[in-house]
């Protein structure tokens, strides 16, 4: 059938859109943004068959990867939240490494390093003074 349907072509339009947002996203590890597009939504992969035009389309699964490595960059910031809770700066500094290439929210980033510098100076002021 060749029904053309507006609220139907909008509706693609806006999923294209939203695809191509989450794919962008998703391939610069931009958890700020990712966090931003996908909000509170939790995306499964479950109804994913042929049967579903929609889920198996390349916008959903663009939304589905990005909801991927949300989830993925969320448990590495985390993990490094506990390191950093912890007062294991040698762990929290390789936690740090592997989310260097990944946007985060600045003030938890600045947070971190502001204590492995401060780390780092009182150890060498305890070496200087012998103590």
């Amino acid at each position: 059938l060749g029904i053309q349907d507006e609220a139907l072509t909008k509706a693609q339009n806006l999923l294209s859109s939203f695809g191509q947002r989450a794919q962008r996203a998703a391939e610069q590890r931009d958890l700020v943004e990712l966090e931003w597009i996908l909000g509170a939504w939790k995306i499964d992969d479950v109804g994913t068959g042929e049967g579903s035009a929609t889920a198996s389309g390349p916008e959903y699964q663009a939304v589905l990867q990005a909801e991927k490595v949300r989830s993925s960059l969320t448990k590495q910031v985390e993990e490094a939240e506990r390191r950093f809770e912890a007062k294991r700066w040698d762990a929290l500094k390789s936690a740090m490494e592997r989310l260097q290439d990944a946007h985060i929210q600045e003030d938890i980033w600045d947070r971190w390093a502001s204590a492995i510098r401060s780390e780092k100076q009182w150890s060498i002021l305890h070496a200087v003074s012998g103590a």
